[in-house]
């Protein structure tokens, strides 16, 4: 497991106390799909690329990480993404 998904279990298990396995289960899946969603949408890239871009490496023993642009890009999506959950939010 890279160390983004260590320390997400980390957060994750240190908040939630009620109905644990279903919560783990859904936000695991949640989490999967907003990452996966932001490379598609905002990188126009994998959810794999971005993966490797957070923890730091690019593959074949690569250094890697986020340039100015995508750190920019990843700014902007994740505000953009909390926009619409706090829309969705607001609708219930």
């Amino acid at each position: 497991m890279s160390r983004i998904g260590e320390n997400w279990s980390f957060a994750r298990s240190s908040i939630i106390t009620f109905g644990d396995c279903y919560a783990n289960l859904i936000i695991t899946i949640a989490m999967k799909i907003i990452w996966r969603e932001i490379a598609r949408d905002y990188f126009g890239k994998s959810s794999s690329w971005l993966y490797h871009k957070l923890d730091g490496s690019e593959g074949n023993c690569r250094r890697g990480g986020l340039t100015k642009e995508e750190l920019n890009t990843l700014k902007f999506a994740l505000t953009d993404f909390s926009a619409k959950i706090k829309a969705a939010a607001e609708r219930l």
